[in-house]
């Protein structure tokens, strides 16, 4: 089966956590610029989404919902909530 390529750039999205022997975590891979822009845009809304100033019952509520999919996170619990987001432009020869 032959592929037609039709970007000859792919752009890598990584989480990345900031403390010494790290590595970032590839998450995603998109063919545009715009779509990695806005991958990396919800995934920091997303994470935004976290309640620290909620009163205590709302956030051990959220918590207990956020605890289990954290554990079950492919990347990991310590990579489900990585320090940053970053885009890696990857041209093809």
């Amino acid at each position: 089966m032959i592929i037609r390529m039709v970007s000859r750039t792919i752009f890598v999205i990584s989480a990345v956590r900031l403390y010494s022997g790290d590595l970032p975590v590839p998450v995603a891979a998109c063919f545009t610029s715009e779509a990695a822009d806005a991958f990396v845009e919800a995934c920091r809304k997303h994470d935004m989404a976290y309640p620290m100033s909620e009163p205590g019952e709302k956030f051990t509520a959220w918590l207990a919902k956020v605890k289990p999919w954290e554990k079950a996170h492919p990347a990991g619990a310590k990579n489900a909530k990585p320090d940053e987001w970053r885009i890696v432009e990857v041209p093809f020869h």
